[in-house]
């Protein structure tokens, strides 16, 4: 018997060309401006701004109707050592670093409005209990990390008077 011998041809090796693959395809499902406008059309938005955060057990004259459950957010800065005005700009006073404190206040604020957002999905009125974190992940990266209690307030009408 005479054995055949079929060519087959081997896949060539994929080689990378050192370029990020295109993202079309891994596009998030909900893009951040798809939410905000959506969130602008439905009222989200306004609930978010109307949403209070405290550190606090309570908000003073708002009796809590129900505890929509805990709710938590981060944000990530990455310091840049080798920005000249990093170290340049220093105040003697309390040796604070300008561009690091507005970083983090930036990072404060992110991880807060991520906050009410996380609430407003609970359809809560506010965030009480908010405890604040700084956690180093590296010598130049840092995350603010927020977490608090969600609740709901009793409706105006429900309340009686004094």
């Amino acid at each position: 018997g005479e054995s055949s011998v079929e060519n087959v041809e081997e896949p060539e090796p994929v080689r990378s060309t050192g370029k990020s693959p295109a993202r079309t395809e891994h596009r998030p499902k909900h893009h951040p401006k798809e939410v905000k406008a959506k969130a602008q059309k439905d009222g989200t938005a306004e609930r978010i701004v109307r949403i209070v955060v405290t550190t606090g057990a309570s908000v003073q004259g708002r009796p809590i109707a129900n505890y929509k459950g805990i709710v938590t957010a981060a944000s990530i800065v990455k310091l840049d050592v080798w920005d000249p005005f990093l170290a340049a700009v220093k105040e003697v006073a309390g040796l604070r670093n300008a561009p690091i404190h507005e970083a983090l206040k930036k990072a404060q604020n992110v991880a807060l409005s991520d906050l009410k957002i996380e609430a407003a999905k609970l359809e809560a009125d506010a965030v009480i209990g908010t405890a604040m974190q700084l956690e180093t992940l590296s010598a130049r990266v840092l995350m603010v990390y927020v977490s608090g209690t969600a609740v709901s307030f009793q409706p105006d009408e429900a309340r009686e008077e004094d």
